[in-house]
């Protein structure tokens, strides 16, 4: 017997992450729908179910990125009640203004990216045993962005535009990274879904675009198993495409793995996270 596969969206309460989970509980997986706090995270759940999800099917989840110790906590639950994670979609983010997390990293870099590593490193075991896809939302920005891979969090120290940018090419780096791991039996890609009508990104694309539905097709089609996806490879909509050359630089991807590990204060030669280090963070970017 088939069983139920599962799928963690990020950003789930709103925009691209919201009509993914529409879609995703309508092809039968049980999805968990996270968000920034538990009221938005049971209002999605609601809304989804009002909008003809089944109940069963859905579980609210939240985790406030500019906490890290959320995250590792949501981490941990999830680790701990999923015997294996088939999909994770790391849709959620921001254009953060540019101040310090309680974490002391800055905004957007932990919102955007340090968020994402910690929860998919995390994860590992019940991405493992699915042999699961991770689906990194990230932007075709990246190519504007600058990255010392081994000093990831000077990618923040400039303007907000051009740090988001900064990030970005973090981020699409980060998707690559995890098709070179040893300790995962995952396909990782990145996706632009294109400058999508949301609201949350105008300060960097300005007003207007694609809807989100549009959106939300790009995100599955890279997450559907039955799509060839080249792991570790870039896409933009439903086609891959060029990176910026950094993105696609396998050892500038292993130098910011183990970079941004000793940023967060983990053992980098560790080939999974021991549980004492799960809420390890550094108090200094």
């Amino acid at each position: 017997m088939a069983h139920t596969r599962t799928a963690l969206v990020t950003g789930g309460s709103q925009g691209i992450g919201y009509h993914v989970c529409r879609r995703l509980a309508g092809q039968g997986f049980h999805v968990v729908v996270h968000a920034p706090t538990p009221p938005e995270a049971h209002a999605a759940v609601d809304r989804l179910i009002r909008d003809g999800a089944d109940p069963g099917l859905l579980r609210a989840a939240a985790a406030d990125y500019r906490r890290l110790g959320d995250v590792t906590s949501l981490a941990h639950h999830l680790d701990d009640d999923l015997r294996r994670l088939d999909l994770l979609i790391n849709n959620a983010g921001a254009v953060a203004p540019a101040a310090r997390t309680v974490d002391g990293f800055d905004a957007t870099l932990q919102i955007n990216y340090l968020a994402p590593y910690v929860l998919t490193r995390l994860l590992g075991r019940a991405l493992n045993a699915a042999d699961g896809r991770i689906v990194t939302v990230g932007s075709a920005l990246h190519r504007d962005g600058h990255l010392d891979p081994d000093y990831p969090a000077g990618a923040a120290n400039t303007h907000p535009v051009q740090a988001h940018a900064n990030v970005q090419l973090a981020v699409v780096l980060f998707a690559r990274a995890l098709a070179l791991t040893d300790e995962r039996r995952v396909t990782s890609v990145a996706v632009h879904p294109g400058c999508i009508d949301t609201g949350t990104f105008t300060a960097v694309y300005g007003p207007g675009g694609l809807p989100v539905t549009d959106g939300a097709a790009h995100v599955l089609h890279a997450a559907d198993p039955a799509a060839e996806a080249v792991n570790g490879g870039y896409y933009e909509g439903l086609l891959r495409a060029e990176p910026a050359p950094l993105a696609h630089d396998d050892t500038a991807a292993r130098h910011l793995w183990r970079a941004t590990a000793r940023l967060l204060g983990w053992d980098y030669t560790a080939t999974q996270i021991p549980a004492q280090l799960r809420t390890a963070v550094s108090a200094a970017a």
